[in-house]
């Protein structure tokens, strides 16, 4: 109970893991309806550091699902669940839409647009009060929103679909080729973490590829129980990633017998998406999704398979601390490679964080629906975090940047909140 962040902020039995078991055990036979289980039930971030915590192997994050997808209809929100709904199903599937997001976000943060709105003294009440009656909360949007940097032109394009890139000259190959998933607001907003992905990966000789026809994961879809959402993005992605890879390299066409006729590993930089991925076997129950699963990885602990090519000596002297996101270091178990990563950087100082493996509050779109309870596992967050007076954070994961990222600004701090792989490709860079 002790490792759940709903119960240490409220120390209500019922927002604690046994106490939701025990609600869903009495809902399931009868003896409580779905109005009186869903509000603790939504509370929860799923963050499954319950489940890490476990002695006894309680696989609390498949009790949890079953009772969502059986619960999302009965929502005391219809409104706040069919936006939600159209979001899923059609705009984070769709990269198009997706970009002309990020372009006019890019724009309001230009014209200081942003800033504006949340300097008016009516914005944060009008926000909650509309927040109650099953609309978005506006403020919050507005103050998780990524920082476009100038770098990062209205019309730039994130990676392209059918792309294969070849280790550069001087590399030696090292015969293995990986997909890399680009996921939805992942490739919008956080192309720069792919670039950097790109470059590390080709610094270690790997051939990658970017499949056409992947698509968003799925698993903001199906954590919400809209699992009618989510299985036809998984379906979708399955069918992408087992092809053969492209035969077209960005530059030269490649004799095709070089080629493998699958992907040896299917890369993630996100750890939700790639804790959704590796847990299609339990949306789909299918061998084409078990394939697809047992290739999955995340990028730090692709990385920590094998010695790490020799990095930029005289890279100036860093200091940062790491926070482990709950579906790297939770759902996927990915806990020391990153650590044993950052520690090869050369000049890069890791100092430890109090309670690392504690949630940020970020958990998908959780921050953005109960803001108040989010608000409350920052704060706790960001005092850890200041505390070890480090240039910066770093966390594998995009909810979590952001959500360290507006913890960092509301404290008027300079430290800097960054995805490990990008301290790996400054490191790499000439």
């Amino acid at each position: 109970m002790p490792a759940c962040p709903t119960y240490r902020l409220t120390g209500s039995e019922a927002e604690s893991p046994r106490g939701r078991i025990y609600l869903m055990r009495q809902w399931q036979e009868a003896r409580l309806s779905a109005d009186d289980i869903q509000a603790p039930l939504d509370d929860c971030l799923g963050c499954l550091s319950c489940q890490t915590a476990c002695p006894s192997g309680v696989q609390y994050d498949n009790l949890l699902m079953q009772a969502r997808e059986a619960m999302a209809p009965k929502t005391h929100h219809p409104f706040r669940r069919g936006v939600k709904r159209m979001i899923l199903r059609w705009i984070l599937p769709n990269q198009t839409f997706l970009r002309w997001i990020r372009r006019g976000l890019r724009l309001t943060q230009w014209l200081k647009l942003d800033r504006w709105l949340l300097s008016q003294p009516w914005i944060e009440t009008v926000s909650s009060q509309l927040h109650h009656q099953g609309a978005p909360h506006v403020a919050q949007w507005l103050k998780l929103a990524p920082v476009l940097s100038p770098k990062q032109s209205w019309l730039s394009r994130p990676l392209t679909e059918g792309s294969l890139f070849e280790p550069p000259e001087g590399i030696v190959p090292n015969g293995q080729t990986v997909a890399l998933f680009l996921g939805c607001v992942m490739n919008a907003m956080f192309s720069g973490i792919h670039e950097a992905t790109v470059h590390v990966l080709l610094a270690q000789g790997f051939r990658v590829a970017i499949p056409a026809g992947q698509t968003c994961c799925g698993a903001l879809a199906y954590h919400a129980g809209e699992t009618d959402i989510a299985r036809p993005l998984a379906e979708k992605n399955i069918a992408a990633f087992l092809q053969p890879p492209p035969q077209t390299s960005r530059h030269t066409l490649l004799d095709a017998s070089l080629l493998d006729t699958s992907y040896d590993w299917i890369v993630l930089n996100s750890a939700g998406c790639g804790a959704a991925l590796k847990s299609l076997p339990h949306w789909l129950k299918t061998p084409e999704a078990q394939s697809l699963s047992d290739r999955v990885i995340d990028v730090m602990a692709l990385l920590a398979k094998s010695p790490l090519a020799p990095m930029r000596p005289q890279r100036a002297a860093q200091t940062v601390t790491y926070h482990a996101a709950c579906h790297l270091h939770h759902a996927q178990g990915v806990q020391s490679e990153p650590l044993s990563i950052l520690n090869q950087v050369p000049n890069l100082t890791l100092v430890p964080l109090k309670d690392a493996a504690l949630c940020c509050g970020s958990a998908g779109v959780y921050n953005l629906e109960h803001p108040d309870l989010a608000n409350g596992m920052l704060a706790e967050k960001i005092h850890h975090v200041l505390a070890t007076k480090a240039d910066g954070v770093v966390s594998g994961n995009p909810g979590c940047l952001l959500q360290l990222q507006m913890g960092l600004r509301q404290a008027a701090s300079a430290m800097t909140a960054c995805h490990p792989i990008e301290i790996l490709a400054d490191a790499y860079s000439s």
